[in-house]
C-alpha cells in the first residue's frame, strides 16, 4: 500500500499519507506521516454494518442516466473519462441503503464517495494514480472558503511582482509597457522546390509556401517553431500582431522585441524541481516513450520538453509560492491541484485557434504537440482559477452529508487490509482496455506535484510499449475483481461501468468477473450512463461507443448454485453469430432507424449480462442483415449544420433489409399464434362464464381461435396474468405489442375475440402478409422524425391497402396516423380510390371518439387540391 487518506469527518479531514519516495529528494511537503494498513482496517471496522440478509432483487434504475456535466459540482476539478454524479447516485440507492459501505476500486475523480457521502453511505476508494487519489480526496473533502480568496490575494500579490520579468514586453505601436497573454508559435518547413524555411502560419491558405506557391505538408521534417505573433494587454487595451508576407514592418518588430526577449529568457527553469524526469520513466533515447508517443513529438524527451522555457519556470513559481503558503493541508492540496488541472493548457499542446474564447483548447485523450500552440501567460490562466474553484468548493461544502469517507492510494488488487465481507455494493469504473491512457495523460501533472510515477508498470490497463498486453490487462483486472469477490458480502451487487468497442476487451471482463464467482444479472436491454468526457475519436466515428454500459453482477450465497456464469470461448461460433443476428432483428424490427453504437451496446449488455459474449466481427454481422442510411444534421429547415473541426455533421442510422422482416416474421410467428391460442382460449371461457348460452364457435382461419357475435371483452390484467402462466416459449415481442394482431379492443378498452368468420380473416391476413409489422416499423419511423430511406417509403396505393387494413382490423389509432401524416398524396389517387380512403379514415376516426367518449371531435376532412 503506497498511502491512505482518510475523510472521516467532512468539515475537517486528516489527511494521512506515507512517504511515496522516502529515498528521492523530489520529496512534496503534502506527504505529512507513514501509516500503517490497520487504520484502514479500523475505519472499515468502525462503518461496516450488521450482515443482515438481503433479498436479491433491488430498486429500479431509469434506462439511460444522465447527469448534469456543466454544474460547479462537476466543472470543480477534472480527470479523464468523468462521470456525472446523478447516475451514480441512482444505482448507490438502487442497490444500497442508509449506513451502507460501499467500495470503488478505481476511484478516478471520487464521484462515488462524493455520493455516498452526500446521501448517507459510508464509502472506501482507491486508486494506484497519486493524482486519482488526491483528486478524490478534494472531492470529498470541506474546505474554509475564505482561506481559499485569502490565498488567492497571496499568490496573486506575490505574481504581480513578478509577472513583468516573465511576461513583460513593449506595444509595438506605442512602446508603452505591456504584458504578454500568449504567444504563437509556428513550426516551420523547408520547401521542397524553392528551399526556403516556412513558418506554417505563414503559408497561404495553410498549405502553400507564400514565395513559389508550392505544397507544404505538415509530415515534412519539422525545423523547429518560431514566434509567429504575440497578443499583450497594455493600459490602454488589448492589441494583436502576428507576422504575414505582406508585413514586413510587423515582423521586424517580433524580431526586435519578442524574439529578441524570448532568447534573453535566462531564468534557468530546467533545473528546478522534477521537470528532467523522462516521460513515462522511459531509459531510451529515440523513440515511442509511451504509447501516446507519436513522430511530430521530435525531440520531446522529458517533463520539460513539453513546455517553453518561461511558463517551465512560471508554474514551478506558482508551486513554490502555494508551498510556502501559511494554509491548512486541505487548501494547500487544492490549490496545487488547481495549478495541476491547467498544466496540459500552458505546455506546448495548447492549439491556436484564432478568436476562440475557450480557455483549453488541448485535444482530449492524447498528448498532441501541434504544428501552432499558443503559449498562455501561466500566472493570468491560473488566477482565472480562482471563480470556478471557489463556486465549486462551496458546491462541494454544500453537497457533502453525513457519509464517511476513505481514500487510499493503493493497487486495487493487493488490498488484503479490507476485512472479507465487509462491503454492502461496490460500483466502480475500470479502465477501458488501452482506450485511455490514464497514467500516461496524468504523467506531466503528477511529476510536477512530485509523486513518484513508478506506478506506471503495475496501471491496469494496455498499453504495448510498456510491455502490458490484453492478457496480462485482463488478469490484473481479474485480481481486482477476486478481491472485490472477498470483501463484498454474500447476496450483494457489483455494478461494473464499462465502455469500449473491441469485443475482446467485453469478453475479458465478462470472464474476469465470471472466474471471479459473480452471478451475472440478465437482462434484456442495455443499461447505460452517458459519459462527459469524450476523446478526438468518440467524436469523429460513427462505429464507436458513446456511452457508458452498466452491468450487475451478484455474489451468490454459500452453497448457492452458480447456474448462470458461463466462460466464453466453447460456443459453436455460428450459434453465437445467430444469437446476434437474432437481437439485431429484434431491435430493428420495433425501433428502426437506430444509431450503431445503440445497437453495439444492446449486444454487449444482453450478452455479457448472460455470460455469452464472444470475439466476433460485429460491422460484419451488422452489415449482412441490415443497411445503413447517413443523413445530414440540419442547422434549420433548409440548411445543412457547418462541419466544425471534428469533421461533418451526419446521423447514421441502420434497418432491416427486407429480406430480414420475412425472417422475423416467420421465426417468431409460431409463439405468437400459440400464445394467441392460449389466450382465445381464456376468453371463451371468461365468455361462457359471464353468459353460458354464448355462441362461440372455432374459427376456420386458424387452429384453436374462436369467434363470437357476442362481444364480450376481458381486462388487458386479466390477460396478462393468464399469459405469464399458460404461455411457455414466449415469443420476443411484448405481449401488448402483438395482442391487437389477433384481438380486438373494445369501447371500454378490453379485448375481444372476432365477431365473424371475415374479421377473423382479417387479423388472419395482416398476419401473413407481415402488414401488422410493416405499419408499425412505418409509424415508428414517423414516430422519429428521421429521414425514411427510399426502400421503406410505401406509395399511395400501399398507404390505402394499409389504412383499410387498420380499419378492418380494428387498428384505428394506426389507420388515422397514416391517412393524417402518412404522406398520402390524394392527388394521385383515382375517384374510387379517393372515396375509399376517405370512408376508411372516417371509420378509423369515429370509432376511436367511441372509445374516448368524444364525440364531439370532428376529423378535418382532407381534400384534393383546386386545380
Amino acid at each position: 500500500m503506497q498511502g491512505i487518506m482518510m475523510s472521516e469527518n467532512v468539515h475537517q479531514t486528516e489527511m494521512l499519507l506515507n512517504d511515496i519516495d522516502s529515498n528521492s529528494s523530489d520529496k512534496s511537503s503534502i506527504f505529512i506521516k507513514e501509516i500503517e494498513q490497520k487504520i484502514l482496517t479500523d475505519f472499515i471496522n468502525k462503518y461496516k454494518t450488521v450482515n443482515d440478509i438481503r433479498t436479491l432483487s433491488h430498486g429500479s434504475i431509469e434506462k439511460g442516466q444522465k447527469g448534469n456535466r456543466h454544474s460547479p459540482l462537476y466543472n470543480f476539478l477534472g480527470y479523464s473519462s468523468k462521470k456525472a454524479y446523478e447516475p451514480i447516485q441512482a444505482y448507490i440507492r438502487a442497490f444500497s441503503k442508509t449506513g451502507d459501505l460501499v467500495y470503488d476500486p478505481f476511484s478516478g475523480s471520487g464521484g462515488v464517495g462524493l455520493v455516498c457521502s452526500h446521501i448517507g453511505r459510508n464509502c472506501v476508494m482507491s486508486d494506484l494514480s497519486p493524482l486519482a487519489a488526491h483528486i478524490s480526496k478534494a472531492y470529498c473533502t470541506n474546505v474554509d472558503i475564505l482561506e481559499l480568496e485569502t490565498a488567492f490575494t497571496k499568490i496573486k500579490k506575490s505574481v504581480e511582482n513578478i509577472e513583468k520579468s516573465v511576461y513583460g514586453t513593449i506595444c509595438h505601436n506605442t512602446n508603452s509597457e505591456a504584458i504578454y497573454e500568449s504567444v504563437i508559435w509556428s513550426q516551420t518547413y523547408r520547401c521542397k522546390k524553392c528551399f526556403e524555411i516556412v513558418p506554417l502560419k505563414s503559408t497561404l491558405d495553410g498549405s502553400l509556401c507564400p514565395k513559389c506557391k508550392q505544397q507544404i505538408s505538415t509530415r515534412q521534417e519539422r525545423n523547429g517553431y518560431v514566434i509567429w505573433g504575440v497578443n499583450y494587454r497594455t493600459t490602454d487595451g488589448k492589441h494583436n500582431h502576428r507576422y504575414t508576407t505582406a508585413d514586413q514592418e510587423t515582423y521586424a518588430n517580433l524580431q526586435k522585441i519578442d524574439i529578441k526577449a524570448n532568447k534573453n529568457f535566462d531564468l534557468d527553469a530546467r533545473n528546478i524541481g522534477f521537470v528532467n524526469r523522462p516521460l513515462m520513466n522511459s531509459t531510451t533515447n529515440s523513440g515511442p516513450w509511451g504509447l501516446l508517443w507519436r513522430p511530430y513529438h521530435g525531440d520531446i524527451r522529458t517533463v520539460a520538453d513539453f513546455f517553453t522555457d518561461r511558463n517551465l519556470y512560471a508554474l514551478q513559481y506558482i508551486l513554490n509560492e502555494i508551498t510556502a503558503l501559511n494554509v491548512s493541508e486541505e487548501a494547500r492540496l487544492l490549490l496545487k491541484l488547481a495549478l495541476a488541472s491547467i498544466i496540459p493548457a500552458c505546455s506546448k499542446q495548447q492549439r491556436h485557434y484564432p478568436g476562440s474564447t475557450f480557455p483549453n483548447m488541448v485535444m482530449p485523450g492524447v498528448l498532441y504537440v501541434p504544428p501552432i500552440f499558443e503559449e498562455i501567460n501561466v500566472f493570468r490562466r491560473f488566477l482565472s482559477k480562482k471563480r470556478s474553484l471557489i463556486s465549486g468548493q462551496k458546491a462541494v461544502n454544500n453537497y457533502l452529508g453525513k457519509g464517511k469517507v476513505a481514500v487510499v492510494n493503493a493497487n486495487s488488487n493487493e488490498l488484503s487490509s479490507i476485512p472479507a465481507e465487509s462491503i454492502d455494493y461496490i460500483f466502480t469504473d475500470p479502465p477501458y482496455g488501452g482506450r485511455i491512457q490514464y497514467g500516461e495523460l496524468s504523467f506531466l501533472q503528477e511529476a510536477f506535484l512530485g509523486f513518484n510515477t513508478e506506478w506506471l508498470q503495475n496501471e491496469i490497463i494496455i498499453n504495448d510499449v510498456r510491455g502490458i498486453k490484453s492478457e496480462e490487462w485482463k488478469n490484473r483486472l481479474g485480481k481486482t475483481m477476486e478481491q472485490a469477490f472477498r470483501i463484498l458480502k454474500p447476496g450483494r451487487w457489483i455494478s461494473v461501468c464499462f465502455h469500449d468497442s473491441d469485443p475482446q476487451n467485453w469478453v475479458h471482463l465478462q470472464n474476469a468477473m465470471a472466474e471471479a464467482g459473480f452471478i451475472a444479472e440478465g437482462v434484456t436491454e442495455a443499461a447505460s450512463m452517458h459519459t462527459g468526457w469524450q476523446t478526438l475519436k468518440m467524436h469523429t466515428s460513427s462505429d464507436i461507443t458513446k456511452r457508458d454500459l452498466v452491468v450487475s453482477y451478484r455474489k451468490p450465497f454459500q452453497n448457492e448454485t452458480n447456474k448462470h456464469v458461463e466462460i466464453s470461448g466453447d460456443d459453436n461460433n455460428d450459434s453465437f453469430t445467430e444469437k446476434i443476428r437474432t437481437i439485431v432483428r429484434d431491435l430493428l424490427s420495433t425501433k428502426p432507424g437506430l444509431s450503431y453504437d445503440r445497437i453495439y451496446d444492446e449486444i454487449v449488455a444482453r450478452m455479457v449480462s448472460k455470460g455469452q459474449l464472444e470475439v466476433h466481427d460485429f460491422n460484419s454481422i451488422l452489415s449482412q442483415i441490415a443497411i445503413e442510411s447517413k443523413e445530414p444534421v440540419k442547422k434549420d429547415l433548409f440548411e445543412n449544420e457547418d462541419p466544425d473541426i471534428f469533421g461533418t455533421h451526419e446521423i447514421s442510422r441502420w434497418y432491416l433489409k427486407e429480406t430480414e422482416l420475412a425472417i422475423t416474421d416467420t421465426a417468431e410467428s409460431e409463439k405468437e399464434d400459440e400464445g394467441a391460442r392460449q389466450i382465445a382460449n381464456f376468453i371463451s371461457k371468461k365468455i361462457k362464464e359471464i353468459n353460458p348460452d354464448a355462441d362461440v364457435q372455432k374459427a376456420s382461419v386458424m387452429k384453436g381461435m374462436f369467434v363470437s357475435p357476442n362481444l364480450i371483452g376481458v381486462h388487458y390484467s386479466e390477460l396478462f396474468e393468464n399469459y405469464i402462466y399458460a404461455v411457455k416459449d414466449k415469443p420476443r415481442r411484448q405481449l401488448s405489442e402483438w395482442l391487437i394482431d389477433y384481438f380486438f379492443k373494445t369501447d371500454e378498452g378490453t379485448y375481444r375475440l372476432p365477431a365473424t368468420e371475415e374479421e377473423a380473416a382479417a387479423k388472419a391476413e395482416g398476419r401473413s402478409k407481415g402488414t401488422n409489422r410493416r405499419v408499425k416499423r412505418y409509424l415508428a419511423l414517423l414516430e422519429q422524425g428521421a429521414k425514411i430511406p427510399e426502400t421503406e417509403l410505401p406509395n399511395d396505393a400501399t398507404l390505402c391497402e394499409w389504412i383499410r387494413h387498420c380499419k378492418r382490423a380494428g387498428n384505428f389509432e394506426q389507420g388515422k396516423i397514416l391517412y393524417e401524416k402518412g404522406g398520402l398524396q390524394l392527388d394521385s389517387l383515382t375517384e374510387e380510390q379517393l372515396v375509399e380512403v376517405e370512408e376508411d379514415y372516417q371509420v378509423c376516426v369515429r370509432m376511436l371518439a367511441r372509445e374516448t367518449k368524444n364525440d364531439s371531435s370532428k376529423p378535418a376532412r382532407r381534400t384534393r387540391k383546386k386545380a
